[in-house]
């Protein structure tokens, strides 16, 4: 019988999470059939999406997941879904491991009663689990301190796909908004939201060099209101929503794409866990696994990972700060080779896939 692996992961989102849409496609590619099992939430259009790589099974109700029988070899839990997870694998007396992308500071949780349930129930559920995932030293200090997890029982690995695309220029978003062909672009996609500074940067899109545009392309669509982060220098995609395997096209007609967040303390995952963002961001990785450079803040490990390679700009995200700093940037043919050496030296999840698999206990 086929072995497998169960991941309960309530979000559900793997098509827009780099890392989990490269570990299932590895371990399937090593035989090892991989299970999804998801809390359903109409806003989320990835749940279902069909895959080859793994099953999923979206839960419409509100009671406990349960891992059906099965030749299951481990468990895995994403962020809280460790909680049902480890309840899971004791049951039926498997290992299992924790990948965390999202830590809540108790300190911070006193005004959201039910995340300091839910962090209350996810310290026990780490007491017997095999090991955990985090995204790089700052991230793995931070999660050892809140949750009592030695050391020794983390690993990290970066938010990050497999190999490098390699870079083919593609006028993709030009034609979509009715730019010139030679017009450099300024890419900002995922989540649109003050926390990951939407607004700053529009406020802003009037400092752009005269041959840049910004061009924004949300998770979910274009929002029903825009109105708040509208520019003439701005335009918006309306495409259908992509996984990774479909970016291509959209981040190659970039010549920059913009990873910034800022702590915004109206829910616990957009404060400290925020603030050190470290190795988390897919669309920073994303960027770089196509050659694209990224503009970054100062400070944290990936601006010095981007200074090191020459891989994009830093800036500081004060008040007084231009986007006229983009002039800097070398063109995309002069850097691509750089943003490949930086993702496939330090943030490709290939290069730690051997840790992963030995600690599961399973087959490299």
């Amino acid at each position: 019988m086929q072995t497998a692996v169960a991941v309960f992961h309530p979000e559900g989102n793997v098509s827009n999470n780099p890392h989990l849409w490269a570990l299932t496609r590895i371990l399937h590619d090593k035989g090892i059939k991989v299970d999804v099992f998801a809390r359903f939430d109409g806003r989320n259009p990835y749940q279902e999406d069909p895959s080859a790589a793994y099953t999923p099974h979206v839960l419409r109700g509100n009671e406990p997941m349960r891992l059906p029988h099965g030749n299951y070899a481990f468990v895995l839990g994403v962020d809280e879904g460790i909680i049902e997870a480890a309840a899971e694998a004791q049951r039926h007396g498997l290992p299992y491991a924790h990948i965390s992308y999202e830590i809540f500071f108790e300190d911070e949780l006193e005004p959201f009663p039910d995340f300091m349930a839910l962090n209350h129930a996810i310290k026990p559920a780490l007491k017997n689990s095999r090991f955990s995932v985090l995204q790089d030293n700052l991230r793995a200090r931070l999660y050892a301190l809140e949750y009592g997890v030695p050391q020794e029982r983390i690993m990290q690995m970066p938010v990050a796909g497999a190999a490098v695309i390699p870079y083919q220029p593609s006028n993709y978003l030009h034609t979509l908004a009715g730019l010139p062909a030679s017009a450099k672009i300024l890419l900002h996609m995922g989540v649109i939201g003050q926390w990951v500074m939407t607004d700053w940067l529009i406020e802003r899109a009037s400092t752009l060099p005269p041959d840049w545009a910004m061009v924004i392309h949300g998770r979910y669509g274009k929002p029903a209101d825009t109105s708040k982060y509208e520019h003439e220098r701005v335009y918006y995609t309306n495409c259908p929503k992509a996984d990774f395997d479909q970016m291509k096209d959209l981040v190659q007609s970039a010549s920059c794409c913009v990873s910034l967040f800022r702590n915004w303390p109206t829910h616990p995952r957009l404060m400290k866990n925020i603030t050190n963002i470290g190795l988390s961001s897919g669309k920073c990785s994303t960027a770089l696994q196509h050659g694209i450079p990224v503009m970054v803040q100062n400070g944290g490990e990936m601006a010095a990972l981007v200074r090191e390679y020459a891989a994009g700009i830093c800036l500081n995200t004060t008040p007084d700060q231009s986007l006229a700093l983009l002039e800097q940037l070398a063109p995309v043919g002069d850097t691509v080779g750089n943003c490949h050496r930086l993702f496939s030296e330090r943030l490709s999840i290939n290069n730690f896939m051997p840790e992963f698999m030995a600690r599961m206990g399973l087959s490299a």
